[in-house]
């Protein structure tokens, strides 16, 4: 992989956010490839579909939404000169299922208030060990905070960050 793949990674991740063409991993004949992971123009991306799958699998929740489906009726179509992602008609109610199962997620999970309750206090947690875990310890230690801003700091982090969170015998270490 040289730079530009690189950065065309980075660049599908974050989608194209623009209809103006800023991208420098591919050239604009290329402009579907920024539809597949971040798709920002419709929403319909596989990073959904991923978290869709592995969300209601383990949630309990019914996903009528076929992605294996649309995938087989997707076609890149040239649409005001820039070439894009397109589904047949005829899949109209399988989109409309994929965006079904975001909302019943969003309502039955993600925004539920006894998972917000979770989210806000595990969030706590964190804040107090990045603050308290490093009393007594050399000062170019990194913080959880200054940790997550690179991968290689990130991949250093050890157990010891669960440990200062959840170990109910540690609890001065968090507060």
């Amino acid at each position: 992989m040289d730079d530009k793949d690189v950065t065309f990674i980075k660049e599908l991740i974050e989608g194209a956010k623009t209809s103006e063409w800023t991208h420098k991993g591919r050239d604009e004949e290329k402009s579907f490839l920024y539809e597949i992971v971040a798709n920002k123009q419709n929403g319909i991306d596989v990073d959904k579909w991923d978290y869709f799958a592995r969300d209601c699998h383990h949630l309990g929740i019914q996903n009528s939404f076929d992605h294996q489906r649309l995938l087989k009726f997707a076609r890149v179509c040239e649409v005001n000169r820039r070439k894009h992602i397109c589904f047949r008609d005829k899949e109209a109610d399988n989109v409309y299922d994929m965006f079904r199962t975001r909302y019943t997620l969003h309502r039955q999970a993600y925004q539920h208030k006894i998972a917000n309750i979770i989210e806000n206090l595990l969030a706590e947690a964190v804040i107090r060990a990045d603050r308290n875990l490093h009393e007594g310890k050399p000062e170019d230690m990194l913080k959880i905070s200054e940790a997550i801003k690179t991968a290689d700091d990130y991949s250093k982090l050890t157990d010891i960050v669960r440990k200062a969170c959840f170990d109910s015998n540690n609890e001065s270490s968090v507060r």
